[in-house]
């Protein structure tokens, strides 16, 4: 899942509307959600359908995304379905050790580091 790629999370095209891209989270949330299914990897897949959306709904993160692409822009969840670590992973904070898309593009330099 480290390649995993929002449109693809969502099933949506690459120029989907806003609607369609709510439609579709809507759809694949209450498919997915861990309450209503106790498959294996349902919670996860949740977890990413949830990130997918939280990109792809917002104007600003998803031009971002669209030029960047899945690698650049991180996922949290993903490195964590995966088992990796590393550089995708915010440490500790007030997100619990997840960081969000701009927290991965952006993260600032600890002061004790030269620029």
């Amino acid at each position: 899942m480290g390649s995993q790629e929002y449109y693809e999370t969502l099933r949506v095209s690459r120029n989907a509307t806003d609607e369609q891209i709510k439609k579709a989270y809507r759809k694949l949330a209450r498919q997915f959600h861990p309450d209503v299914n106790s498959d294996e990897g349902a919670e996860t897949r949740f977890k990413l359908i949830g990130e997918a959306y939280a990109v792809l709904s917002d104007e600003g993160k998803r031009r971002i995304y669209d030029m960047t692409g899945f690698n650049r822009f991180g996922s949290w969840a993903a490195s964590r379905a995966s088992g990796q670590s590393g550089m995708n992973q915010c440490s500790g904070g007030m997100n619990g050790g997840k960081c969000s898309a701009f927290e991965t593009l952006f993260r600032r330099r600890s002061r004790g580091q030269k620029k």
